[in-house]
């Protein structure tokens, strides 16, 4: 879970403005989210939960949105 939390304040430093959303950073963000779905996979492969609890669902989700709009800005620039 800890993996989760640090791809979620990276996205989320990004989102907010805390660092550039340079070519670099967003970057990051893509492999951010790449970490939340491997930590996903594992716990369920590793049989902690038999299904993903809704919780890490839903920040999977936010993650991929505040992603897209992130990837957006690029396109913006």
């Amino acid at each position: 879970m800890d993996s989760i939390q640090q791809a979620e304040r990276w996205i989320e430093s990004i989102w907010s403005g805390k660092v550039p959303a340079s070519v670099g950073s967003i970057a990051e963000c893509r492999d951010a989210l790449i970490r939340i779905r491997q930590a996903e996979h594992a716990v369920t492969m590793l049989g902690k939960a038999h299904n993903i609890p809704t919780q890490l669902k839903q920040r999977i989700a936010e993650a991929q949105e505040k992603l897209k709009v992130i990837n957006a800005w690029t396109d913006l620039g």
